[in-house]
């Protein structure tokens, strides 16, 4: 049976994932070729954005970034040629990819990102003698990068526009496929992992029901039925319109359709009393 038809009869044929809940081995072909697919349709938009945005970061470099030589060590940032603190922010602060950079590596007293955000949608980096500050408002996150683990060196405006420079040849167009293999991997463990949990929860619902579907047969069917809701969520994700639950929901469902309806099922014998 072909790719494609094997990914249509998974959207919508219960009686058909029931019939296939002994072809192991054509499950794991067809995962593994699925995954690779919804990775590369992932990825199709990064083929031009990166370029895009890191030909718009070097511009931006070259025209906003100010001279300055920071130089590291023994784990301290000191910056020199550049008037502190510096405050320079991109965007609209009502839009939501307002972003704020701010270096002050005289000030000894602890400072904090958010008091140089101007709202709650406001991201940005705060530079100090210690380390950088990074805030990502879309999902709250803050990370701490200290200098104590950065190796004693200087770095300029000249240097920064050069490492620019090189990412926007032919590295730029190779970010993407990188990108897309780390999806493909990260993605292909972390649904596996999550469909052995999903399918111990249907083999508990299985045996409840007196079916005699073995926890393998479960998982094998799982391996197909995780076809629509990741195709779902591929599709949410592009319109930015994330439902909780609906993956758990869809590809439970799916597997346990799958155990009720296959017409060469038949309920567990009652044990003798």
């Amino acid at each position: 049976m072909s790719f494609f038809r094997t990914l249509v009869s998974s959207l919508y044929d219960f009686r058909w994932l029931g019939s296939v809940r002994k072809e192991g081995k054509k499950a794991w072909m067809y995962f593994v070729l699925f995954m690779l697919v919804v990775a590369i349709l992932h990825s199709l938009p990064l083929l031009w954005q990166i370029p895009r945005g890191i030909e718009k970061l070097e511009s931006a470099i070259v025209t906003e970034v100010p001279e300055f030589s920071a130089e590291t060590q023994g784990g301290v940032l000191s910056v020199t040629a550049l008037e502190q603190p510096f405050t320079r922010s991109y965007g609209d602060p009502g839009e939501a990819d307002s972003f704020v950079v701010v270096v002050d590596t005289v000030t000894t007293t602890t400072l904090d990102i958010k008091d140089f955000l101007e709202n709650d949608t406001m991201s940005g980096i705060l530079v100090t003698r210690t380390g950088a500050t990074f805030y990502e408002a879309s999902q709250s996150q803050t990370r701490i990068q200290e200098w104590r683990d950065v190796p004693n060196g200087t770095f300029t405006r000249t240097d920064l526009i050069a490492i620019v420079g090189k990412v926007t040849g032919v590295m730029g167009y190779l970010i993407a496929p990188f990108i897309m293999l780390f999806m493909f991997v990260f993605w292909g463990i972390a649904k596996l992992i999550y469909l052995a949990i999903v399918s111990l929860l249907v083999k508990i619902i299985a045996l409840i029901g007196k079916r005699t579907w073995s926890y393998g047969e479960i998982f094998t069917v799982g391996l197909f039925a995780l076809t629509l809701p990741t195709l779902l969520k591929l599709l949410l994700h592009w319109v930015y319109l994330p439902i909780a639950g609906a993956y758990t929901l869809i590809l439970g469902g799916y597997m346990i359709a799958a155990v009720f309806l296959d017409g060469k099922n038949t309920p567990a014998p009652t044990p003798p009393a």
